[in-house]
């Protein structure tokens, strides 16, 4: 028992004589939990907005030869058409109705809709964005003033692509182009829907 309470009372004295390092200890794993702190918080904000992030326009990205391929082989008919969205890296427009895109997409996806990145070289290049601009400008010229972007009464040819533009392709060929849409969810369907000629769900 003496060895016992010896034991212990060694434990004691030592811990009455060290109490500064105890303390010492202490302010350094508070310090340390500080500063770890905003590290875990930026880790867990950036986990959470990867996990938010939005890839359709890069899930539905072709290029513009796939495109020549798409018109080419479309078959006649309503029920054949397709949607292609042109969009930029640098067009904040463009982001903020990715999500609605995506959405009208799920909720209709007997339709058809792909997306051509215009900053993208590999996939489109100036001269191909000419080519698509003349065809564009002919339809967007000629379509009724209630259905055109109140920016702009003609196509900015000298512009070649604007962004965001929606194209519908029906019976191979261009049939509607739309400069830019609502930023809205309500908007974005809105005009979809016009654009595809089919009634609001």
């Amino acid at each position: 028992m003496k060895k016992i309470g010896n034991f212990f009372g060694s434990i004691w004295r030592w811990f009455k004589d060290t109490a500064w390092i105890q303390i010492i200890l202490l302010v350094g794993v508070v310090v340390g939990v500080v500063l770890c702190i905003n590290p875990v918080v930026n880790g867990i904000k950036s986990l959470v907005q990867s996990q938010q992030t939005v890839t359709f326009y890069k899930d539905k990205k072709i290029t513009y030869t796939e495109y020549e391929s798409l018109v080419n082989d479309q078959e006649a008919g309503l029920e054949n058409q397709f949607i292609v969205l042109f969009y930029s890296d640098t067009c904040s427009h463009c982001e903020s109705i990715q999500k609605s895109v995506r959405s009208f997409y799920k909720d209709n996806q007997d339709q058809k809709i792909y997306t051509i990145n215009i900053d993208d070289e590999d996939d489109i290049t100036q001269a191909d964005k000419s080519i698509l601009a003349e065809s564009y400008a002919r339809v967007y010229n000629n379509m009724a003033p209630e259905e055109k972007n109140e920016d702009y009464e003609n196509y900015p040819i000298n512009d070649l692509i604007v962004t965001p533009t929606f194209v519908v392709i029906r019976d191979n060929a261009p049939l509607k182009v739309i400069l830019g849409v609502p930023s809205d969810k309500a908007g974005v369907y809105e005009a979809l829907y016009d654009m595809l000629d089919i009634t609001d769900k």
